[in-house]
């Protein structure tokens, strides 16, 4: 039982190692409207056509660091 118990948790911190670098992608994903409305630095200047890019690329950054 403590094996299985043991294998279930590595297998489940092994996931989330994993999937812990694509978290930007879907915090951009899901909150897009307010990422491009409010937090995006280029959002006076619409013709860069930005939409929140320039967020997504420091969050990715930050994520980058943090798993160094």
């Amino acid at each position: 039982m403590k094996n299985i118990v043991f294998a279930y948790s590595f297998i489940l911190l092994y996931a989330v190692s994993i999937l812990k670098p694509l978290y930007p992608f879907v915090d951009y994903i899901i909150n897009y409207d307010y990422i491009s409305k409010v937090l995006c630095i280029n959002k006076d200047k619409p013709e860069l056509k930005c939409n929140g890019k320039c967020h997504l690329k420091k969050e990715l950054k930050s994520a980058e660091k943090e798993q160094e």
